[in-house]
């Protein structure tokens, strides 16, 4: 799945946040639109099951936006949108070597 084809489905408004993640967006003041921005002027940091970005919102947060293609219903699935955390170098973009959860 490329990000052209993401991206178009995103403008078709042809996605779905899962349920579990609206309270956490809420907590953090994050919207949809905001996820949308981050797929739209963001970039494809990881490639596997899904695909990660990494965007920035216009207060320059940065935002990591998990999402995935449900060919079924033709939607795009976005499953995890997350602060990037201590987890991540400084560039957002690379994980930290040897970094052990708490």
């Amino acid at each position: 799945m490329d990000i052209e084809f993401i991206q178009q489905k995103i403008r078709q408004r042809a996605y779905v946040i899962d349920p579990q993640h609206i309270l956490v967006l809420d907590k953090y003041g994050v919207t949809p639109e905001d996820i949308e921005q981050v797929i739209l002027t963001g970039e494809i940091i990881e490639s596997y099951p899904h695909n990660l970005f990494l965007g920035f919102l216009s207060d320059g947060m940065p935002l990591h936006v998990a999402c995935s293609y449900w060919a079924s219903k033709g939607l795009i699935y976005i499953h995890t949108v997350y602060i990037p955390d201590e987890r991540w170098e400084p560039d957002y973009r690379t994980r930290r070597k040897g970094w052990k959860e708490r």
